[in-house]
């Protein structure tokens, strides 16, 4: 990989020493960012403006007391150290509730939690989802875009019943708890991966404005699943469609090789990529992502997780070509991470997220 700089609708000419705004007028922006230019305590990166957060993958370090930071106990597979900043042109405000670390600016919120998992997963997925809801729910930003779910072992299993499960069940007493019955209409986009290390982390990012939670055509809305996959169903939606300034975004759920609700392609890792890549080409036509475009798709902070790292070299240049040949993703400017990472389906062998400017 290369010193690839991606970030939302910003110009890639990293270290220009200009502060990149969004040719929309973005005020917020992910940029992927080698760790050894990020230092303690720094509140502002030259190039890319007021830091909101960061996100760095299995790097053990510890960064300043103002923005939240995680550390996902994944292995990045390829390249340089890089951590997923994200940054916002408007100085942001920090804080602390509890279990969770904030910055906010103007009509959006990104948040992180970090805890040592423990042993009863769902006890502790269900606790950590009602600090969630309850924080968003105070923090005038009420409107719930996407989580990013992390802990370990994800396909193990505890007293007979696999661990994402568990974590299936916690995050639907939750959902439910706060807002009834009906909380399926509720539902943000969201993805869960296993890990190596002894972590449950997440972070996540709510707004002002509501978005659009949407659903996948080709498959069948994860939360009506059938009990096969468990006593409860996944929570969450495909993907969240929503805007912030004059930028319309879309922020895709973890998507897989599953159309309806049933795995295609078990142990063939190109061709699962193939209906992975159907699957976010089927949400790009979504009639509400059409309705909003103003010009061709550009993706950003596109993160690919490989169950088994021998897999990369067949699935990293169709990939590039993918994101490569979409408009504005030119090869300077557009990178991939990727991850080692366990999929939350034992027979899903990768699992591709991203962001899209519309």
């Amino acid at each position: 990989m290369t010193n690839a700089h991606t970030a939302c609708h910003v110009d890639s000419n990293r270290h220009s020493g200009v502060e990149k705004t969004a040719a929309d007028g973005s005020i917020i922006a992910v940029s992927m960012v080698p760790v050894e230019e990020l230092h303690p305590e720094q509140s502002a990166i030259p190039g890319f403006g007021q830091v909101l957060g960061v996100v760095t993958y299995a790097q053990g370090i510890t960064l300043g007391t103002k923005f939240p930071v995680v550390d996902v106990e994944l292995q990045q597979l390829e390249g340089e150290p890089l951590a997923e900043v994200w940054h916002s042109t408007q100085i942001p405000q920090y804080g602390a509730a509890g279990i969770i670390r904030y910055s906010k600016v103007d009509d959006f919120l990104f948040a992180t939690i970090e805890l040592e998992c423990e042993p009863d997963l769902q006890k502790q997925t269900e606790y950590v989802y009602k600090e969630l809801l309850s924080f968003v729910s105070q923090s005038g930003y009420p409107n719930l875009l996407r989580v990013w779910n992390h802990f370990p072992l994800i396909n193990e299993f505890d007293n007979g019943t696999e661990r994402y499960q568990l974590f299936c069940v916690g995050r639907h007493n939750a959902f439910r708890w706060y807002y009834g019955d009906n909380f399926q209409q509720q539902l943000p986009a969201a993805s869960a991966i296993g890990t190596k290390g002894r972590k449950f982390s997440l972070h996540f990012i709510t707004a002002a404005e509501p978005g659009m939670y949407l659903e996948n055509q080709r498959q069948t809305s994860a939360y009506r699943y059938p009990q096969q996959y468990g006593q409860c169903s996944p929570s969450f939606a495909r993907a969240t469609l929503f805007s912030h300034s004059k930028a319309n975004n879309l922020v895709l759920s973890g998507t897989a090789s599953i159309v309806g609700h049933v795995t295609l392609h078990s142990g063939e890792p190109e061709k699962q990529l193939e209906e992975t890549l159907r699957n976010i080409d089927a949400l790009l036509q979504h009639e509400s992502v059409l309705a909003r475009q103003k010009h061709l798709a550009r993706f950003t902070n596109v993160k690919v997780y490989l169950r088994h790292p021998a897999h990369l070299p067949n699935i990293k240049s169709r990939v590039a070509d993918y994101f490569g040949n979409m408009a504005g993703n030119m090869a300077d400017n557009m990178s991939v991470v990727y991850l080692r990472g366990d999929i939350c389906r034992g027979d899903l062998l990768l699992e591709i997220e991203g962001i899209c400017g519309l």
